[in-house]
């Protein structure tokens, strides 16, 4: 991953986040720790990092940091949430696993974002 795609990836990361009152509410200095552990956790290169990409910008991300049958995130940008990019990135990360030889993944979804949770 580039540097530039790592902040791309990062700038969607920490969109989604704050969009969420419920997880921004934490104090004037969560914002830029988060922003910036955005940033830090897509160019470290020690995860994998599938993008969803509309007019050759990335629109939201998932990882897979842990064990190998484990989806640790899923960020769809605010402008972009609700048009299928956060399921066709599950998808593809699910298939994947499955040419892995894994069959049961799994996720730990805020409980704030009931949204997600039904995908």
């Amino acid at each position: 991953m580039t540097q530039a795609d790592a902040e791309s990836v990062g700038e969607v990361g920490f969109s989604a986040w704050a969009a969420n009152p419920v997880l921004n509410d934490f104090g004037a200095e969560m914002p830029a720790r988060v922003h910036r552990a955005f940033r830090d956790f897509a160019a470290s290169g020690s995860v994998v990092i599938l993008v969803a990409e509309c007019d050759g910008e990335i629109v939201g991300w998932t990882a897979r940091d842990g064990d190998a049958d484990y989806v640790s995130d899923l960020w769809v940008h605010p402008d972009h949430q609700g048009k299928g990019a956060g399921r066709a990135l599950l998808e593809h990360v699910f298939s994947l696993m499955r040419s892995e030889g894994i069959e049961r993944a799994h996720r730990h979804p805020c409980p704030q974002h009931r949204r997600h949770s039904a995908l």
